[in-house]
């Protein structure tokens, strides 16, 4: 598999796991959130200070909910067994 098969491999996985855990773990400002800030779905990914104004929000509001979220599927044992498949080719 060369590197852009990969690289599109895993970005349909990441969207599948948004899908998946993300829809069914997180408050609708928790998804907008990480949504935006990692560009899941988009064409690209946007600042602090981009999702804070998109949501009406200030940017240290958007980076508190951020950790939040990023901290509730951390402790998700479904997301557990996911963390080799999504760094994969991270080393190459």
């Amino acid at each position: 598999m060369n590197s852009s098969e990969q690289k599109s491999s895993r970005a349909e996985g990441i969207q599948a796991i948004h899908k998946e855990l993300i829809g069914k773990r997180l408050t609708s400002c928790e998804k907008k959130i990480l949504t935006l800030r990692y560009g899941i779905g988009l064409s690209r990914e946007h600042t602090l200070a981009q999702v804070g104004g998109a949501l009406r929000i200030k940017p240290h509001l958007v980076h508190s909910m951020e950790v939040t979220a990023l901290k509730k599927l951390r402790t998700n044992p479904r997301v557990q067994h996911l963390r080799d498949y999504l760094t994969i080719g991270e080393d190459v």
